[in-house]
């Protein structure tokens, strides 16, 4: 509970973060290796979790804030690859079927905390398209990953019957 220290580690990690930064705006697992697109999720999702609680106010801090903005632009750039990835490989089912991952879910999670930066054009379609899959399959998944639809639907579309229906089944699952 020292204010201090801990301003100071934050501080530390904040650079830390910012050196093992990658040009493309991910980040590696450890040093010397290549970007990661889960651990950046994870670390983009810790900003706005920081930015949400109000502990860290992510915007404010320049060099913070231009360091997420680039994790989310890299992230950005990783699910529009997805529905290429898509498209070229399962290109009579990707409407039909199911092609939700919990890689898809966590950056629909990580990207809701930050509505204010723009969905680039050449990310739009995928976005869309994995918006819609969360809300058509959300009940494949187990509660953490219904949670993370249920919140990100919610802060994209107040008026989501999904995020009704979420709520729902993990009052009716929970135990406490």
């Amino acid at each position: 509970f020292d204010l201090n220290k801990m301003s100071g580690e934050f501080s530390r990690a904040m650079t830390k973060l910012q050196k093992m930064q990658k040009p493309s705006g991910g980040w590696p697992w450890f040093e010397g290796m290549r970007e990661s697109r889960y651990i950046t999720q994870h670390i983009a999702t810790g900003m706005g979790h920081l930015d949400n609680l109000g502990v860290k106010n992510v915007r404010a801090d320049a060099k913070t804030w231009n360091m997420t903005k680039q994790a989310i632009n890299f992230l950005d750039n990783a699910i529009a690859d997805d529905l290429k990835y898509l498209k070229r490989h399962h290109l009579l089912s990707y409407k039909k079927n199911q092609h939700l991952s919990n890689l898809q879910i966590q950056y629909l999670y990580a990207r809701s905390f930050f509505k204010d930066i723009p969905i680039p054009s050449q990310t739009q379609e995928a976005f869309d398209y994995y918006l819609e899959q969360s809300k058509k399959y959300w009940l494949s998944y187990n509660n953490y990953a219904k949670a993370m639809i249920g919140l990100a639907n919610y802060r994209y579309d107040e008026k989501a019957e999904v995020c009704q229906l979420i709520t729902a089944s993990l009052k009716e699952t929970s135990i406490v």
